[in-house]
């Protein structure tokens, strides 16, 4: 998206928003962005030279996700080179701001995290690397207006950590 990154910040700026780039890699929401962390991203232990604060507490004790951690709730947004708006990238509810109005796809985004901030993850039982897990709301399989947890993702993250 560095291409357009122009063009983004002065829409950015011409709708009163700070334009904020993250330098992470992570998949997309499309297939075609799908698979770029493993692919690209370097592994943990390069992570962990380059940046040993953001790994040097990695094992925490047990603790539940919530379904809207950290900062997304407290205002980020994520806008997509397909311009449309959501909580961050990996989320599949968005809004496209090519048919919607900047001001109303902030209002349901806004809408949606009163209704699932303080919501439960169903098959979330926490554990050692609670701290490190990606599993929030973006992440979460919606059923009957209840947030669970992926078949197969804690896993995921078990595998992932372990090496440590």
């Amino acid at each position: 998206t560095i291409g357009i990154f122009d063009d983004v910040n002065n829409w950015s700026l011409e709708n009163n928003f700070e334009l904020v780039v993250d330098g992470e890699l992570f998949d997309g929401n499309d297939i075609q962005h799908q698979g770029i962390e493993e692919r690209y991203a370097i592994s943990i232990e390069q992570k962990k030279a380059l940046i040993p604060n953001k790994y040097k507490d990695i094992i925490t004790n047990k603790s539940v996700r919530s379904a809207l951690p950290g900062k997304a709730k407290y205002g980020s947004v994520h806008i997509a080179p397909d311009f449309t708006l959501s909580l961050c990238s990996r989320m599949k509810i968005r809004w496209s701001l090519n048919e919607v109005d900047v001001h109303v796809a902030l209002s349901k985004l806004q809408q949606l995290i009163h209704k699932y901030e303080n919501a439960k993850l169903h098959g979330c039982e926490g554990c050692i690397y609670s701290k490190k897990c990606d599993m929030c709301v973006a992440s979460a399989i919606i059923k009957d207006e209840k947030l669970y947890v992926p078949a197969g993702h804690c896993k995921k993250i078990l595998d992932k950590f372990s090496a440590f």
